[in-house]
């Protein structure tokens, strides 16, 4: 069995240039075998949408390694997330993972 949890904590501004960064953390989550990743989003500051996709592609690839996942999200992301939702670009089972 593996860890049993692991909290990500990201500050400041996520942007297209700091989102690889964050990735790369997620994606050593599977490889170390965790089985609850918690990703805490409260302190930042900004998040893109360009950013919002990805993070949801990435939590989606998650699930699919059978992992559990947590987005602790921040005003930048619910506030993008509530435009793409209403906006139809976003469904409401993304939204929904994205906290």
């Amino acid at each position: 069995a593996g860890t049993s949890s692991v909290t990500i904590t990201v500050v400041g501004e996520v942007d297209r240039e700091a989102w690889p960064t964050v990735e790369r953390a997620l994606v050593a989550c599977v490889a170390i075998d965790v089985e609850l990743i918690v990703l805490d989003l409260s302190d930042v500051a900004f998040l893109s949408v360009t950013v919002c996709r990805d993070l949801h592609r990435s939590v989606c690839s998650l699930l699919e390694a059978q992992r559990r996942v947590v987005v602790v999200p921040c005003r930048s992301l619910t506030r993008v997330v509530g435009l793409l939702s209403a906006a139809g670009v976003l469904s409401d089972s993304a939204a929904a993972l994205l906290g």
